[in-house]
């Protein structure tokens, strides 16, 4: 017994004095221990139409800028009632609140507590009866507010009381083509919907369109099932057409019986005819991506095999190719073919299973960088589905550390944006230094933050997406000067050595983008061309010009890297304007060459075309091991708020509920919503543009005489709308159709416009074939087809200003 205590007592010593190395060794003064993420817990809310659930919410911790989140529209009864279901998932719910608010947030229209509600085995049935001041067809928030353990959860979600908009008929609609493709004999019915031609590729299953085969849409020869019966997520609401998304997991066995998941999507833009009393579809897609799980047969020869999902695979990989680091579906893995090692780096998902929680998509991962052993630095960034900051958005920067196999979290900055938002104002620029800084822009200010003492300095304020441009690793970044537009700086952001490029006298200079070290930037001469470039440059980080791209006669209207190419939008000049031509590029095929990685596709059986990651060495044969790395607690506050404020001037376009362009250029806006048949609004979320069937307006009685003699005085027409009308926002059109702005004239607008020599017209009024013009020289109204108008305007460069609002 005595040696036995001993024996004790020198293994505590022993282990005491191992912890006590451990914290010398690593300069700390405490000891980090791990532990799994912690779980879900926050309440999940589902709203109702009719007797169809509809737009689950997922809660936000703090207060969120509701302008940024605009995910669901919930369409209203002709009675006002809501029903509301809350899973509680033991949450004890103390409180239930709503509020009303407009769109700009400024009116708060009603503010109600609930009473009388009841839980249910983990679920609260209630109702809102919302008060009836809401006018129809007009948009507002509802804002509803849990209370759990002392702790506020807010949900999000617009309203409507929507009228001839047929909301339910199309709700039945969707749910009804979504089972039946999974019906082998019902999917036939769906030939009369679909539009097959050329432009639908079936030969994968990865996005399927309106344009692809019956069989394609009915999965080909794929055989899986829905895991879970999705809820419709309510995306647009109008009386042209109604935007519903579907949002669900389907399962499937894998070639060795294994489970395979995929994460599918089906976008649908329906219209309910009273003509036909059907409903018809105006647009499907599909999209389907696997989530990666590790198990099955992923490594063949050279490959690492990513299932079914698009080829835009954000990865990257140590400099002997020997780890790959890749991101899917929101999860990041390592696979080490050293050791034969697949490590899911960071996943909100647990292993054991699915729950909508967890599988929450409204995040991403960028990797910073991968070292020699596998350690990497990344950054998570969007809504954070589960552990510590479940609730929160922000951008927070992780260590993995592959020796240890942990995963430690270094900074966590919070947003007030919804992930959509998010990344398209902070998602630009992340990089960490080996200095202990880290990198990062947001609201236009690109940030230095030390990460030893949580410091954050701005580097450069009043970025926007024309002067400023990022490598794709993140390490180099280059900007142009605020006040000088022919000095460019260009800075390692590793070495912080920085460098400067100085145009002509008479020239403005445009960062263009990296191919990976080599800076591109366009040169410009404002008095001449306006923003139109006339020369291309690509320098070395020794600033050595290795090529320029200049052809006479043309000019490049914009200029874009993606994978190691410069892509060149050209236009040619004629006497009414600019007229586009074909687009060129200038490729680099030594860094195409050198990439140690490469991404493929290969066909195979019913999964049809897959992606993978080729290396140029052969990987082990033998089946991985998975690894799944701990959390470091770390008890310090890593937490660093920025001091931002929200850029206005922006113009957003909404597909599906998605995000897929942020500009300050409206007619840039408004032609990317027409081809992808979404939405533009402005920071406050007013409607700028959308896509409908407007038949006719006349805005005659706008025209005033004042305008006119502003008009004739030679005032420009930005200037006179502003005089005359202070409250409204100028909208230049500048590119679009015809038939593009003449959306504004049926919201209420009228439309100035170049014609030809010069002339200032004003488009007043249209109907399905003719379009009515004001001549402000002669003071006189004309009517004229609207092919013709159309072929005038564009001969004359398509020149159109607008404004919203102000009336």
């Amino acid at each position: 017994m005595y040696k036995k205590i001993i024996k004790a007592v020198v293994l505590a010593l022993v282990f005491l004095a191992a912890l006590i190395g451990l914290s010398i060794i690593t300069g700390s003064d405490q000891v980090n221990l791990t532990e799994e993420m912690p779980k879900a817990t926050l309440p999940v809310v589902y709203l109702q139409k009719e007797d169809i659930v509809i737009n689950e919410l997922f809660g936000y911790r703090g207060e969120m800028d509701a302008e940024s989140i605009r995910d669901t529209v919930t369409p209203l009864s002709e009675d006002m009632v809501l029903p509301v279901t809350i899973q509680t998932f033991q949450n004890h719910v103390e409180e239930i609140s709503y509020e009303v608010r407009s769109m700009d947030m400024e009116r708060l229209l009603e503010q109600t507590q609930v009473s009388g509600y009841r839980e249910t085995a983990g679920e609260i049935s209630t109702q809102f009866t919302i008060q009836n001041l809401l006018e129809k067809n007009q948009e507002y928030h509802l804002i509803i507010t849990l209370e759990c353990g002392g702790e506020e959860i807010r949900y999000y979600t617009r309203i409507m009381r929507s009228e001839d908009c047929y909301v339910e008929d199309s709700l039945n609609f969707v749910l009804d083509f979504h089972a039946k493709t999974f019906d082998p004999e019902a999917s036939a019915e769906l030939a009369t919907y679909l539009e097959p031609n050329k432009e639908g590729d079936n030969t994968t299953l990865q996005k399927v369109t309106i344009h692809s085969s019956l069989k394609q849409v009915a999965w080909g020869d794929f055989e899986g099932e829905v895991l879970k019966d999705p809820v419709p997520s309510v995306k647009e609401i109008n009386s042209s057409y109604n935007s519903i998304v579907l949002n669900y997991i389907v399962v499937s066995n894998g070639e060795n019986g294994e489970s395979e998941f995929y994460n599918v999507e089906e976008y649908f833009r329906v219209r309910f005819s009273t003509v036909s009393n059907r409903v018809h579809l105006l647009d499907y897609e599909r999209t389907m991506n696997e989530v990666f799980r590790g198990s099955g047969d992923h490594i063949s020869g050279p490959s690492l095999l990513l299932g079914i999902r698009d080829t835009d695979v954000s990865y990257m990989a140590n400099e002997s190719a020997t780890i790959i680091g890749f991101v899917q579906e929101g999860d990041l893995w390592s696979y080490n073919s050293s050791t034969n090692q697949l490590s899911c780096v960071y996943s909100f998902r647990g292993m054991e299973g699915f729950n909508d929680r967890e599988n929450n998509p409204d995040h991403d991962i960028r990797i910073i960088n991968v070292n020699e052993s596998g350690s990497m630095d990344f950054v998570v960034y969007g809504y954070m589905n589960r552990g510590t900051h479940e609730g929160y958005t922000a951008v927070a920067l992780y260590h993995y550390d592959s020796i240890a196999n942990t995963v430690q979290e270094e900074l966590f900055v919070p947003s007030r944006y919804s992930y959509q938002v998010l990344k398209e104002k902070w998602g630009d620029l992340f990089y960490t230094s080996s200095k202990g800084c880290f990198y990062m822009a947001a609201d236009g200010i690109f940030y230095r933050i030390h990460l030893e003492d949580g410091t954050a300095e701005p580097v450069r304020s009043g970025l926007e997406e024309d002067n400023f441009a990022v490598s794709k690793t993140g390490r180099y970044a280059a900007w142009q000067e605020e006040e000088a537009e022919n000095i460019i700086t260009v800075t390692d952001l590793e070495t912080e050595k920085q460098w400067q490029i100085t145009g002509a006298s008479g020239e403005a200079l445009r960062p263009v983008g990296f191919v990976d070290s080599d800076f591109v930037y366009g040169i410009m001469r404002p008095q001449e061309t306006g923003d139109m470039l006339i020369k291309i440059i690509i320098v070395d980080e020794n600033q050595q010009v290795i090529k320029e791209y200049e052809k006479s006669g043309y000019y490049i209207s914009d200029a874009y890297v993606e994978n190691a190419t410069v892509f060149l939008e050209r236009v040619r000049k004629n006497e009414n304007g600019y007229t586009r031509v074909d687009d060129d590029a200038i490729k680099s095929h030594e860094i195409e060459a050198a990439q140690n990685i490469q991404i493929e596709t290969v066909v195979t059986g019913p999964k049809q075309t897959q992606v993978k990651l080729t290396a140029k060495k052969e990987f082990s044969k033998k089946t991985p091991q998975i690894l799944t790395p701990k959390e470091v607690v770390v008890e310090t506050d890593n937490t660093i708020t920025l001091k931002t404020a929200p850029e206005t001037g922006y113009y957003y376009v909404h597909v599906g509920g998605k995000i897929i362009l942020c500009t300050r250029d409206a007619a840039e806006a408004v032609q990317c919503a027409d081809e992808n048949a979404g939405v533009v609004l402005e920071d406050n979320l007013w409607y700028i543009w959308r896509r409908g069937k407007q038949t006719s307006a006349s805005r005659k009685e706008e025209i005033s005489e004042d305008m006119t003699a502003r008009i004739n005085a030679g005032e420009a027409p930005e200037s006179a709308i502003k005089a005359i009308m202070p409250e409204a926002g100028v909208v230049d059109l500048t590119g679009c159709s015809l038939s593009q702005v003449l959306y504004f004239v049926s919201q209420g607008s009228i439309v100035f416009a170049g014609g030809a020599g010069g002339e200032i017209l004003i488009v007043a009024g249209y109907d399905e074939w003719n379009v009515n013009l004001y001549h402000p020289a002669t003071g006189s109204f004309s009517r004229q087809g609207l092919e013709d108008c159309q072929e005038m305007f564009a001969a004359a460069g398509n020149v159109f200003i607008s404004y919203i609002g102000g009336k």
